[in-house]
C-alpha cells in the first residue's frame, strides 16, 4: 500500500486481517540486520497527523475551587505538550532538513541519522496523543477526566521502543555533534546561525534534551492534578493508573539507559587500555560495568607509615575490579593529614621545652613569659584536636581490600592489601555495598538462581535478581513438653535468630502454651501515660509502654505480649484470653489499638490502659460472619479484615463496617492472604493459583495474575499449585507457593497501583514443602535506644509431629506491605504492619538484629546494607542521621528444608527440618 500499487494494497489488507503489522521498530529487528540504518528507517510509516489544536473553552460559572485548579493544571498540560511538539518539529525542520539538503554535506547521511535518531517516531507518538488530548479538552466540562487519555497513549510498546532507542543513542548523538563542531567550522557556524534565528535562542542540545525530560514533567503535572482530585471523582483512578504507567515507563527507560551507558563505558575503557590481557577481559560480552569512582590510594612503608598518596580510578565490573592511574600527580589528601598531625605534635613538644626554658629566665621580657607560652600550648592543642577530627572523618572514607596476588614458589596463593580513600563516607558505603552485591552474584548459589520467562527472550542481568545470601536449617533442641493446669495441648516454640553478622544463629528458644498462628510488632507509643497503681496481669520490671513489644496469637485462644528487647530476652508482660477463647487467626496493630481476627468470624479490638498495658477485655467485638478472619491489614484509619471470600472495611474509630469487597464471584473461594502497597490490594485464596488486584479507593477489580504459568514453565508436569505467602516490596510481588518455590513478579517500585508489569521469574531454590512465610527485614534507626533496637522473641513454630521445631527470623515489615504468612520482625518502622496466618500454617519466625548490624566489618559487610531501612522511622526525624541510601533490602522466607530445582541435578533426600532462605533484593534508583 505504501508503494501505491494495487497488489501492495491487497497484500496489506490481507496482512491486517491476519493481525500482522508492518509498523515495526528497531527492537523487532535481528541484531544481524541492525547495521543498515537506511533499511531500518524505511520500516516506519510516516503518518501526517493534522488536527485542530487543543483549546480550553471559556470557564463556566459556579465551579468549585478544585475544579478551577484542575482546569488550570489541564491548561498547563496542553501548553506544555504544545511547546514540546513544537520543539520536536524545530529539531527536524530547522536542523535535520537543512543539514540533509546542504551541498556539500557537512554530516554524512549515516551520521545525520544517528544524530536525529528516532525523533520522527517520538513526534508521531505525541501527534497521536495531541489528537486524543484535543478531543478530551473540547469536552472537559462534561467529563472532567484526563488520566485515561494518558493511559491509552503511553501504554503502547511503540512509545517505549521509540523513547528507549532515542535515550540509548543520546550520548552517541552528542559525541558526534561535539566532534563535528571541533573539526568542521562550517557546522559550528550553522548551529550558531540557527540558534540566533530562533526567537528564544535555544540551542540544539537543549532541544534534544527535551525528550529525556518529558516523562518527569508529565509525572509532576499529573501528581498536581491528582492532589486536586477528591476521592470518588471519576478521574482519580485513571490518574493513578496514568501515573503508574508513566513511572513504569520512566523506570524502564532509566534501566535501558543504564545498560547502554555501562556498555558504552566498557567499550571506552577497553579502547583506552593498551594491555592486551585486560583489553580481552573487558571485551567479554557478558561483562558489564557496575560503577567507577575516583579514589585516593594510600601507600605505606614497612613500618606502617604513610609514604604517599596517589589519585586512582577504580572500575567495578560484575566480576572484575580494576584500578587505573588517572594522573601522575601526588595527592596530598589523607596522607597529608597524618603528616600535619605529626608536625603539630612535634611543635607541641618543642613549645613544652620552650615553656620550661622560659621559666628559667632571670629577667622580664615583653612577649616572652609563661602566659604567652600557655597561649601557644592551648592554640596547638586546639589545632591537634581539629586535625584529629579531620583524620577521623578521613578514616570513615577508608576502604581496605585484600586482593589475590601471584602464587609463591610452593604454589600457594598469596594476597596483598590495598588501601583507598573515597571523598565522602557515603561513597564508601555505597561502594562497599555494590562490591558485596557483585561478590554475592558470583557465588555458586546465584549462578542459576532464577528461571526467567521474559516475553522478549532477553536474559535478565543478575543485578536485577534477588540474590540468595544463604539458607540454613533452624535447629532448635527438643525441649520437654509441659502441662499448665489441666491443659495438655500441643506446645508451641519460639526461637530468636540473631543477624548481627553474616552467620545467623539461634540466640534463644523457649516453649509456649499453644501453637502460635500469628504475630504483630507494636512500637513504642509517642505519648507517655502517667504511671498507674493498677497491677499488670503478669507483673514485670518494665511497663509495656516503655519498650516495643511483640504480640502473639495462639491456637488455644489467647494473646501473649512479650518484651521486644535483646537485653531482656524472654520477658512476658501480659497473657489474656480472647472472647469465647476463639483461636487467633490474625493480628494487626494500629495507632488506636490492637486488633485480633478470630476463628469464629469476629474481630476483637483492644485499647491501651493508663499504664500503657493492654486492657484484657476487648473494647469492641465486631461479628463479620461465621468463617475465620484469616487476614488483617491496617490502612490509615481503617482496618481491612478478610473473612471467607469477602473483605470488610472497618472504621478504627467507630468499629463500624464502612464497606465491603467481594473478592471473587465463585462460591467457596476463601481469602488466605492480603498484601497492600500504594492504592492497590493484592488478594490470594486458599485454593487456586490466581492473584487478584483491587483498587483500595473504589474497590474496583484491576488485574488477575495466574502464577501457575511461570511455575509450570520450570517444573515438569502439571501439579496443583496454591499461594501460601505474599509480599510486595521494592518492585517485586513475591509469592510463596505450595510447591516450595518463590515466584517474583515485577510491579512498579513507586507507591502507585502495584500492578504486575511482566511475566516474572521463579526461584531455583525451593523448600520441600509450602513456603510458610515471606517477610521484609529492615533495621531500626541508629539513634534509637539500644534496649529498643533489639530483636524480639519471634513467633513460634508449633511442632506438629513432636520433632525439633525450627524458628525463623523476625524482620521489620514495612507498613505498606502485606503480610507474610506468620512472620514479622520486631524493630521500629514508620507505621503499623500486620500479620496473619491460616490455621494450616505450622511455622512462624522472628529475625533479630540490633544496631551493631549496621557497623561495617570485614566478616559481615554483606549484612550491613541488607538491614538498613531505606525509609527512616518517624521517631528519628528529630535527629537526622547522615547515612548512605541503602542499595539492597533483605527478604526472608521459611519452610521445610532446601532443594535446588534443576532438572539435571539429582534431587537430594527431602529434609523435614524447618529452614529459612535469605534473599538480597537490589534497590535500583528510579
Amino acid at each position: 500500500a505504501k508503494e501505491g500499487t494495487k497488489d501492495g494494497l491487497e497484500r496489506t489488507k490481507a496482512a491486517v486481517k491476519r493481525g500482522r503489522s508492518f509498523i515495526r521498530t528497531k527492537s523487532f529487528i535481528s541484531l544481524d540486520h541492525r547495521s543498515g540504518l537506511e533499511e531500518e528507517h524505511s520500516l516506519f510509516i510516516d503518518v501526517d497527523c493534522r488536527h485542530p489544536e487543543a483549546v480550553l473553552t471559556p470557564m463556566p460559572e459556579g465551579l468549585s475551587q478544585q475544579q478551577v485548579v484542575r482546569r488550570y493544571i489541564l491548561g498547563s498540560i496542553v501548553e506544555s505538550e504544545k511547546n514540546y511538539v513544537d520543539a520536536l518539529k524545530r529539531i527536524l525542520e530547522q536542523y535535520e532538513k537543512p543539514l540533509s539538503e546542504l551541498e556539500p554535506r557537512i554530516l554524512s547521511q549515516r551520521k545525520l541519522k544517528m544524530v536525529f535518531y528516532r525523533i520522527k517516531e517520538i513526534l508521531q507518538c505525541h501527534s497521536l496523543f495531541q489528537i486524543a488530548l484535543a478531543s478530551r479538552v473540547a469536552e472537559w466540562d462534561a467529563v472532567e477526566t484526563i488520566g485515561d487519555v494518558f493511559v491509552a497513549s503511553f501504554s503502547k510498546s511503540m512509545v517505549l521502543d521509540a523513547y528507549s532507542e532515542y535515550v540509548n543513542n543520546f550520548s552517541t548523538a552528542v559525541a558526534i555533534l561535539k566532534k563535528t563542531c571541533a573539526t568542521k567550522p562550517a557546522f559550528l557556524e550553522f548551529l550558531k546561525q540557527s540558534q540566533e534565528a530562533s526567537p528564544d535562542r535555544v540551542t540544539l542540545y537543549s532541544l534534544m534534551m527535551k525528550p529525556i525530560q518529558r516523562f518527569p514533567q508529565f509525572i509532576l503535572l499529573l501528581q498536581d492534578m491528582l492532589k486536586n482530585t477528591p476521592r470518588g471523582h471519576p478521574d482519580r483512578l485513571p490518574l493513578q493508573m496514568a501515573l503508574t504507567e508513566l513511572e513504569t515507563l520512566a523506570e524502564k527507560l532509566n534501566e535501558r539507559k543504564r545498560d547502554a551507558d555501562q556498555r558504552c563505558e566498557i567499550k571506552h575503557i577497553a579502547k583506552a587500555i593498551n594491555e592486551r590481557y585486560l583489553n580481552k577481559l573487558l571485551s567479554c560480552g557478558s561483562r558489564y560495568l557496575i560503577r567507577s569512582d575516583d579514589m585516593i590510594e594510600t601507600v605505606y612503608n614497612d613500618r606502617g607509615e604513610i609514604t604517599k598518596t596517589k589519585e586512582r580510578r577504580l572500575f567495578m565490573l560484575n566480576d572484575v575490579l580494576m584500578c587505573a592511574t588517572i594522573s601522575s600527580k601526588i595527592y596530598l589528601g589523607p596522607g597529608q593529614l597524618y603528616q600535619d598531625l605529626q608536625n603539630l605534635l612535634h611543635d607541641l613538644n618543642v613549645v613544652g621545652q620552650i615553656s620550661q626554658l622560659i621559666g628559667s629566665l632571670r629577667g622580664n621580657y615583653q612577649n616572652l613569659n609563661q602566659s604567652v607560652a600557655h597561649d601557644w600550648t592551648s592554640g596547638l592543642q586546639r589545632l591537634i584536636l581539629k586535625k584529629e577530627d579531620e583524620i577521623r572523618a578521613a578514616d570513615r572514607c577508608r576502604i581496605q581490600l585484600q586482593l589475590p596476588g601471584k602464587q609463591d614458589k610452593s604454589g600457594r596463593r598469596t594476597f596483598f592489601t590495598a588501601v583507598f580513600n573515597t571523598f565522602t563516607p557515603a561513597i564508601k558505603e555505597a561502594w562497599t555495598n555494590n562490591l558485596q552485591m557483585a561478590k554475592l552474584a558470583l557465588e555458586e548459589d546465584n549462578h542459576l538462581g532464577w528461571f526467567c520467562v521474559d516475553d522478549d527472550g532477553n536474559q535478565t542481568k543478575k543485578d536485577m535478581h534477588p540474590l540468595l545470601v544463604g539458607h540454613m536449617p533452624v535447629m532448635v533442641a527438643r525441649q520437654p513438653e509441659f502441662k499448665i493446669g489441666s491443659c495438655s495441648s500441643q506446645m508451641g516454640q519460639i526461637a530468636i535468630i540473631s543477624f548481627h553478622n553474616s552467620c545467623p544463629k539461634v540466640i534463644e528458644c523457649f516453649n509456649v502454651e499453644s501453637r502460635v498462628l500469628c504475630m504483630v510488632y507494636v512500637p513504642v507509643q509517642e505519648q507517655h501515660h502517667e504511671p498507674s497503681t493498677a497491677s499488670n496481669p503478669e507483673p514485670a520490671a518494665t511497663c509495656v509502654s516503655d519498650v516495643p513489644t511483640i504480640c502473639l496469637g495462639t491456637e488455644e485462644g489467647s494473646i501473649s505480649i512479650y518484651k521486644s528487647s535483646q537485653c531482656s530476652k524472654k520477658v512476658r508482660l501480659q497473657h489474656f484470653p480472647t472472647p469465647e477463647k476463639s483461636t487467633v487467626m490474625s493480628l494487626a496493630c494500629s495507632p488506636r489499638g490492637l486488633h485480633a481476627g478470630l476463628l469464629n468470624g469476629s474481630v476483637a479490638s483492644y485499647s491501651k490502659a493508663a499504664d500503657g498495658s493492654w486492657n484484657t477485655e476487648p473494647q469492641k467485638v465486631v461479628k463479620l460472619g461465621v468463617l475465620p478472619v484469616r487476614s488483617l491489614l491496617v490502612m490509615e484509619d481503617t482496618l481491612w479484615a478478610a473473612s471467607g471470600g469477602q473483605v470488610f472495611i472497618i472504621s478504627a474509630e467507630t468499629h463500624m463496617v464502612e464497606g465491603q469487597l467481594e473478592a471473587h464471584q465463585e462460591e467457596g473461594m476463601v481469602i488466605s492472604h492480603m498484601a497492600m502497597a500504594g492504592v492497590g490490594l493484592w488478594i490470594a485464596f486458599t485454593t487456586g493459583s490466581t492473584l487478584r488486584l483491587f483498587h483500595t479507593e473504589t474497590l474496583k477489580h484491576l488485574q488477575d495474575v495466574n502464577i501457575a504459568a511461570p511455575v509450570q514453565g520450570m517444573l515438569p508436569g502439571h501439579q496443583r499449585l496454591s499461594v501460601t505467602s505474599l509480599l510486595v516490596c521494592h518492585g517485586l510481588l513475591m509469592v510463596g507457593t505450595s510447591l516450595g518455590v518463590v515466584v517474583a513478579l515485577p510491579v512498579p517500585r513507586l507507591q502507585g497501583i502495584p500492578k504486575v508489569t511482566g511475566r516474572g521469574m521463579v526461584s531455583y531454590h525451593a523448600h520441600n514443602g509450602p513456603v510458610k512465610f515471606i517477610v521484609l527485614a529492615t533495621s531500626p534507626p541508629k539513634d534509637q535506644d539500644k534496649a529498643r533496637d533489639s530483636p524480639p522473641p519471634g513467633p513460634e513454630l508449633p511442632d506438629e509431629e513432636q520433632k525439633d521445631v525450627p524458628s525463623g527470623e523476625g524482620v521489620t515489615l514495612c507498613p505498606s506491605q502485606g503480610d507474610s504468612d506468620t512472620a514479622i520482625w520486631l524493630g521500629d518502622w514508620p507505621g503499623s504492619g500486620t500479620q496473619q496466618s491460616d490455621l494450616s500454617s505450622s511455622e512462624s519466625s522472628s529475625l533479630s538484629h540490633g544496631p551493631s548490624s549496621l557497623e561495617h566489618r570485614a566478616q559481615d559487610s554483606n549484612v550491613c546494607d541488607l538491614l538498613r531501612d531505606p525509609t527512616p522511622s518517624t521517631r528519628s526525624r528529630a535527629r537526622p542521621t547522615r547515612r548512605a541510601k541503602a542499595s539492597s533490602a533483605l527478604v526472608v522466607c521459611g519452610g521445610q528444608g532446601h532443594r535446588r530445582m534443576h532438572r539435571k541435578a539429582r534431587p537430594p533426600p527431602e529434609e523435614l527440618v524447618s529452614s529459612v532462605m535469605v534473599w538480597q533484593i537490589p534497590l535500583l534508583s528510579v
